[in-house]
């Protein structure tokens, strides 16, 4: 197996596993915020390294097109989360 592939399977992993600590745990905790970074890197990670992988199909394919509209939402949520903007309705656009 690739090294790219098990990358892509580690950072899933991570991925699954701090997702469901987060949306489990209690929210705004500074446990809350933790996890949820892990969970942002572990999906930009995830994300990148589909990416790279082309030996489903040699080329571009709609699992690269599911990586890029993931990574766009991954990152809207964390820029909310970051920024804290817009005062008092960043956290409904962060859950959204």
């Amino acid at each position: 197996m690739p090294i790219v592939a098990r990358i892509h399977i580690g950072l899933a992993v991570a991925a699954l596993v701090s997702g469901l600590l987060v949306t489990q745990g209690r929210k705004g905790t500074r446990c809350h915020r933790s996890v949820g970074w892990v969970y942002t890197g572990s999906m930009v990670g995830v994300n990148a390294s589909a990416l790279w992988i082309y030996r489903l199909t040699g080329e571009f394919s709609p699992f690269h097109v599911a990586a890029l509209l993931s990574l766009a939402t991954i990152v809207a949520g964390a820029s909310f989360a970051w920024s804290r903007k817009p005062a008092g309705r960043w956290v409904g656009n962060h859950a959204y």
